[in-house]
């Protein structure tokens, strides 16, 4: 199943490439079919794909004018294709890869052009920050609803200039604001395997000066039985759990020393809401959303070590709420943007873990923060050839980080202090009556951002174009950043658009990196079996002299219509992330930060991050995109080839992305029917761990995806969508990638052939 040498990595890497060809000439046998019968009308593939952005550089312009990198899908994409929250959305953007049920905490893990880590990237909505304001990894999942998106807008590669803190890896913008729509609600339910269903609800109002829009989704699913569906990776959980109730002790015991532990049912349920609200009164507009994800903590680790029970749960919720104010002058010069948000993040108290390292007892955790933040911004027209924006934003910051495992759940209405939580396995007391309890630490912290930023768009005529820009960034917490960007887009022709990109970001050490510890202690015996104190065998502990992360992006990027039809396009980028963050095991000590004891328990290793790893990453992508008809269909499809390279502090090989990847998908659509089946075949991917000296690599696959719709009118002004989605349509059994050590699987085995149905009905 996992290759060790680089003979066998070749060999199956060329097997997996024939795979994509052969799913890509699947995916494209329409063009040949379609040339017969070509009639294009009026739409042109330029129409279709040029949208109108907003994210690159905080103003509006077409797509092919932006200084980035970027990919945007309108409503109608969105909707014929059946994606229903972004991580669909995202699985089918080139130099994106989703290692799906890889960790525990966050369960997907994402990697944008080899820059790996769900806080590497940053998720607007309408423009402000719907992630975690504080920057702590978190699931990106069915949590994130497309039920009201009226496009998407993603950036790859760094945009710090212009957005700040973790803006690192990427931008995506869900936008849902449209001035042009009418009044309506959508009622949506859907219904398939493992149990999933999918209930949402979208209503807008519209007058003259009101603009209302109000939506909710709900996701519940007990997903995929895995110890049926994949018995030899849970032979542990069928044949010792369920026959004898016992697990083993830890992943550095021999493995004949277990612990007994209560049979319960198999269960990773998954859990999502979104709920949205957002409106506009004149010239004021204001938000609120709230995004709650809850999903098993025992995700990709192994049944010898964690418990696949109903109660042990990881469940975030963030929240945001926002009102701007947006004036413009007379003669349309001068507009100005005043804004005001609040941004909240909590693992909730059920959030929980039944493990090696809690003792198979209830290890609870906690953690909160919040953003509150002020922004000015201008933009000044001088003439259509240029145009400036500047702004200044203000952040007031708060946290309390993970937790380390808590003996019960923490009460978010009283000060932490005062709820008697202690390290679990230390209350009792010794040979002599001592009590061992040790109290447990939080990290209750506060800190400011100040920040003002300037860009610079100049039009030299129309074929040749230039924006720069730079940010600048003052915390108290972790010191100043400055982030430069700059961007030439030439247009050699009418359909031949050249960029030339500079970009640079940074990653804050958040509190969640800086500050959270875990670990156990054990008691110490004498011969006899007295108790005679504490130790820590192994301890992850904080390091608040962490610095932030700094990324330098160079890249290029053409764009050649080579008819209505057909479009070529292609992309290189070149990237150094200095300054990586890396977890570092120290036996002994270090100066500052550990002297050989945590809590005055001597500890005999101790992990601490610390800024010592540069990853270097550069690849591409070439993607077509094409769009005929057939009859009355209008059929569009692409194929995306991208590669990746790179190394990590010169030596090792970069990890949780492929080095090839093929994406491909075909839409077909008319007034009544739209039809879409996409498919990815991922190369081998490198993991962190190492065993034997090697990198462990999760083997390529090859998937396919189907969503069908059917449009009919009920009667008039109401019409119902019926639709159809088949995720892993061959029912391939295959792995990703995970992020764990010794208590993880060595590739997470994922989910069999899912299908839903649905109905969506308009009025």
């Amino acid at each position: 199943m996992f290759k060790m040498n680089r003979e066998n990595y070749l060999r199956l890497s060329k097997t997996n490439w024939s795979k994509t060809l052969a799913g890509i000439t699947l995916l494209t046998t329409c063009y040949a079919v379609s040339a017969e019968e070509d009639d294009m009308g009026s739409i042109s593939l330029e129409d279709l794909l040029n949208l109108e952005v907003v994210t690159a550089s905080k103003s509006a312009e077409k797509l092919s004018d932006a200084p980035a990198t970027i990919y945007a899908f309108s409503k109608a994409q969105i909707e014929k294709r059946g994606y229903r929250s972004l991580d669909q959305l995202l699985e089918d953007v080139p130099e994106i890869e989703i290692q799906r049920r890889a960790v525990a905490e966050y369960n997907n893990y994402y990697s944008l052009r080899g820059i790996a880590g769900n806080d590497k990237l940053v998720i607007l909505l309408d423009g402000y920050r719907i992630n975690s304001p504080t920057g702590s990894p978190h699931a990106i999942a069915s949590n994130y609803s497309l039920i009201d998106a009226e496009r998407v807008e993603v950036i790859l590669g760094p945009a710090s200039a212009l957005y700040g803190a973790d803006a690192l890896a990427g931008i995506i913008n869900i936008i849902t604001r449209n001035p042009n729509a009418e009044k309506q609600t959508n009622l949506f339910v859907s219904s398939g395997s493992f149990n999933t269903t999918e209930v949402s609800v979208k209503s807008r109002y519209v007058s003259e000066n009101l603009n209302l829009l109000f939506s909710a989704q709900m996701y519940e699913s007990d997903e995929d039985d895995m110890p049926k569906a994949y018995p030899e990776d849970f032979a542990w959980y069928n044949e010792q759990y369920l026959v004898n109730g016992i697990v083993q002790a830890s992943p550095f015991a021999p493995p004949e020393v277990t612990v007994d532990v209560p049979i319960e049912p198999y269960s990773t349920p998954t859990k999502s809401h979104f709920i949205h609200f957002a409106g506009s009164i004149g010239e004021v507009d204001f938000g609120f959303a709230e995004i709650m994800e809850s999903h098993s903590s025992s995700i990709g680790m192994r049944p010898e070590f964690n418990l696949y029970i109903e109660d042990a749960i990881f469940k975030t919720r963030i929240e945001n709420m926002f009102v701007e104010h947006n004036y413009t002058s007379k003669d349309e010069k001068h507009s100005y943007k005043t804004s005001m948000s609040h941004s909240t993040y909590e693992l909730t108290p059920e959030s929980v873990f039944r493990n090696t390292f809690t003792g198979y007892s209830e290890g609870y955790k906690y953690a909160k923060g919040s953003t509150t933040k002020f922004e000015e911004q201008i933009t000044y027209t001088m003439d259509e050839s240029n145009q400036f924006i500047g702004g200044i934003s203000v952040e007031n910051i708060t946290a309390l980080p993970k937790t380390g495992d808590l003996p019960f759940a923490f009460n978010p209405d009283v000060p932490a202090a005062s709820q008697g939580f202690y390290y679990i396995g230390t209350d009792i007391t010794d040979v002599n009556g001592n009590d061992l309890t040790i109290s447990q630490a939080f990290f209750d912290i506060s800190y400011q951002n100040y920040a003002g930023y300037f860009q610079w768009q100049k039009r030299f005529n129309e074929s040749l174009s230039l924006t720069a820009g730079i940010r600048y960034d003052s915390n108290t917490r972790y010191g100043s950043t400055t982030n430069p960007r700059a961007g030439l887009v030439y247009k050699a022709t009418d359909d031949l658009t050249i960029k030339f990109l500079y970009n640079s970001g940074f990653l804050a050490p958040s509190p969640y990196v800086t500050f959270q510890h875990y670990g156990a202690f054990i008691p110490t015996t004498n011969t006899g079996g007295d108790v005679t104190g504490l130790f820590g065998p192994f301890w992850h502990l904080p390091n608040p002299q962490l610095k932030p992360e700094e990324l330098e992006s160079k890249e290029i990027n053409m764009t050649w219509n080579i008819s209505d039809s057909l479009r070529l396009s292609f992309d290189y980028y070149d990237n150094s992330l200095d300054q990586q963050i890396v977890p570092v095991v120290f036996v002994d000590s270090l100066p500052g930060i550990f002297d050989g004891t945590f809590q005055g328990v001597p500890i005999g290793a101790a992990e601490i991050p610390i800024n010592n790893a540069t990853t270097d990453s550069n690849g591409g992508t070439v993607k077509f995109d094409h769009l005929t008809h057939w009859g009355e269909f209008q059929v569009t499809s692409f194929v995306a080839l991208s590669f990746s390279d790179g190394d990590i502090n010169g030596s090792e090989e970069l990890t949780y992305m492929a080095d090839n990847t093929a994406k491909a998908g075909i839409e077909v659509s008319d007034d009544s029917w739209a039809f879409y089946l996409n498919a990815i075949n991922r190369g081998d991917t490198r993991q962190q761990r190492i065993v034997n000296g090697e990198n462990l690599i999760s083997e390529g696959y090859t998937l396919f995806n189907l969503f069908g719709q059917y449009t009919h009118n009920w009667s008039e002004g109401i019409t119902a969508e019926y639709e159809l989605k088949v995720t892993n349509l061959l029912d391939e059994h295959y792995y990703n990638a995970t992020f764990a050590q010794g208590e993880g699987f060595y590739a997470s085995p994922q989910n069999t052939r899912k299908i839903e149905l649905g109905i969506n009905i308009r009025f």
